[in-house]
């Protein structure tokens, strides 16, 4: 909806259907192997909470998306500032995390914990990030949605290959509906 309302994009009602095909299909994905009565437990806060997030989420996926295609400045520029913020804001949390031992020296180092698998994972979302702008910069944010939605199912089908869990019915007929909106949207 965001789409619509911030970059006047125009979505047919076939391409509205896909949409909510590919939302079924990742909600039966999810909830595959959830007890029904565990789901009648979830409170409104919860529901509340996930539709707050999905609804920023949106919002911010489609203000980036206008931002990218809009500015004349270089993706990995654009990125190096974002970081640079986050990097500061994430500083000034760990000052504050550690703030009670502020007499005594500081227990742990910045990097504390930091081993090579964990530098590699930092890589890997940093990669992720760039192309997440390439994505945006060149395609539109719901093309990053539908992409964000295979990899996800790709993901869960390698990860039962991987440990050799059988998917089950429930899982497979979601792993379609992604597959098929997907598809079918971009006809």
């Amino acid at each position: 909806m965001f789409s619509v309302a911030i970059l006047q994009r125009e979505i047919h009602l076939k391409q509205w259907v896909y949409l909510v095909l590919l939302l079924f299909g990742v909600a039966i994905i999810h909830l595959d192997g959830t007890d029904s009565w565990k789901m009648k437990e979830l409170s409104s806060i919860g529901l509340v909470s996930i539709l707050s997030c999905a609804t920023l989420s949106s919002f911010v996926s489609v203000f980036l998306e206008k931002r990218c295609k809009e500015s004349k400045e270089h993706i990995l520029l654009w990125n190096i500032q974002l970081s640079v913020i986050g990097t500061c804001f994430s500083y000034i949390y760990y000052l504050a995390d550690h703030f009670h031992t502020a007499l005594s020296p500081m227990p742990q180092m910045f990097f504390f914990g930091f081993d090579s698998l964990v530098w590699l994972l930092v890589c890997i979302q940093a990669c992720g990030g760039l192309l997440v702008a390439c994505v945006l910069k060149y395609s539109d944010s719901i093309e990053k949605n539908f992409a964000t939605s295979c990899g996800v199912v790709l993901s869960c089908l390698a990860t039962a290959w991987i440990f050799s869990i059988v998917p089950t019915v429930q899982f497979c007929a979601g792993t379609l509906c992604v597959f098929v909106s997907t598809h079918m949207y971009s006809k």
